[in-house]
């Protein structure tokens, strides 16, 4: 079965099942050309839609918060493409169905509509996840890195050095477990990270030796890095100790209270960090010769109204300029072009959090692994691997990889 005949399949299928009232752009009373912009229920772009309004007084955008996350904003788009109620632009997710938006034709190729200046002048590395078929698809916009937070004052007291690759945090972590009122039990965790496991265990894998996407048909996900990685936290889980089972969706509190020396999570969680922990921060890059680039892009969808077509572009041009993404930028992502390193407003703000400029040179070291049509399914199977290996002491590793990667192979074999 070829993969547009498994498409029209998957979009018959979401069209009974969903009723959607959400589409695209409807004719203004007051003669303005009207564009609806897509999003997560909780991005905020009034501001900037407010400015860009200002600028164009004769472009009305509605933004429509239609996703909780990247999966429902998914969900969505392939409802829309199916009824035809695509909107205008929107937030993509990287790993969110950018083939299948592609193969439809709906998604349109943003380089084809942006001038080849603009185009440049995004950082290169934030490319890899957004190029498809050889094409710049979608513009990276909301874009981050995966660091290490650390407790620096129990690095400092412990004599330790920050871990460089992941083969040394097992026995830092191990150092840093501590049952600091003698009572048994334990008050510090050496390491844990955030809820988006699957986003730091690939680049773990990378970091061990692993490829694990082969081709647009093959990958391989069956292989020594993964075996290394999920080996080396069950042994901090159930040996060491140094790390909590499965305690993922606190982890950001818990850190910040003091109960995790080291924590990996996205560095546009710095913001929310920085004045908030019970000790001195400290920040270094993703253990790992790789990092894995983060974040989401803006899409361009099709329309027969040539006047839409430009007042949207016009309104993706401004999200990609320093006005339009400073308050992105401010959140804690990083900045998408190169000149804004230029500008005044970024030198002033590493100068003033000096803390950001640990992810801005990880940036340097994205492993550039081309979108696939199986990153959802990869992402989602380590997630639940993952889960296995943190709760079951006696987690046959080996084995959960070998379904791994039947599942992977089987995934392939329907989608084309």
């Amino acid at each position: 079965m070829s993969k547009k005949i498994v498409l029209a399949l998957v979009l018959a299928l979401l069209t009974c099942t969903f009723a959607f009232a959400n589409g695209s752009a409807e004719s203004s009373d007051d003669g303005k050309t009207q564009i609806v912009f897509w999003h997560r229920t909780f991005d905020d772009f009034s501001k900037e839609e407010a400015a860009f309004e200002a600028a164009n007084p004769d472009i009305d955008v509605v933004n429509e918060a239609v996703g909780g996350d990247y999966d429902d904003l998914y969900t969505k788009y392939m409802t829309a493409i199916a009824s035809n109620s695509l909107p205008n632009a929107g937030i993509v997710g990287q790993r969110h169905g950018i083939p299948e938006m592609y193969e439809s034709s709906k998604l349109l190729v943003i380089e084809d509509y942006l001038p080849e200046e603009s185009l440049n002048d995004i950082m290169p590395a934030f490319w890899g996840r957004f190029i498809y078929d050889g094409k710049r698809v979608c513009i990276p916009y909301s874009s981050s890195v995966p660091v290490l937070y650390y407790n620096a004052d129990l690095f400092e007291e412990y004599g330790l050095e920050v871990p460089k690759h992941f083969e040394e945090i097992p026995a830092v972590a191990k150092a840093l477990t501590l049952d600091k009122d003698g009572d048994g039990k334990t008050d510090v965790y050496g390491f844990n990270f955030n809820s988006d496991t699957a986003w730091y265990i690939q680049p773990w894998a990378w970091d061990e030796g692993a490829t694990i996407i082969i081709s647009d048909s093959e990958a391989s996900v069956d292989n020594e890095g993964y075996l290394t990685v999920f080996n080396g936290i069950h042994k901090m889980v159930f040996e060491d100790k140094s790390m909590p089972s499965n305690q993922h969706s606190t982890s950001l509190e818990d850190f910040k209270n003091g109960f995790t020396a080291m924590f990996v999570t996205s560095s546009a969680n710095l913001s929310q960090l920085q004045g908030s922990c019970s000790f001195r921060l400290g920040v270094a890059p993703f253990p790992g010769t790789y990092t894995a680039l983060g974040g989401n892009s803006i899409g361009l969808f099709a329309t027969d109204d040539d006047k839409e077509l430009e007042a949207t572009i016009k309104w993706i041009t401004y999200l990609i300029s320093l006005d339009g993404s400073l308050t992105n930028i401010m959140k804690g992502y990083l900045p998408i072009r190169t000149s804004f390193m230029e500008s005044e407003e970024i030198k002033n703000l590493i100068a003033s959090e000096p803390l950001r400029e640990v992810s801005i040179e990880s940036s340097e070291n994205i492993y550039p692994q081309p979108v696939n049509v199986a990153d959802s399914t990869i992402w989602q199977e380590t997630m639940d691997i993952l889960s296995k290996v943190e709760t079951d002491p006696n987690a046959d590793i080996p084995a959960l990889l070998k379904d791994f990667q039947k599942t992977v192979d089987d995934f392939y074999n329907d989608y084309y």
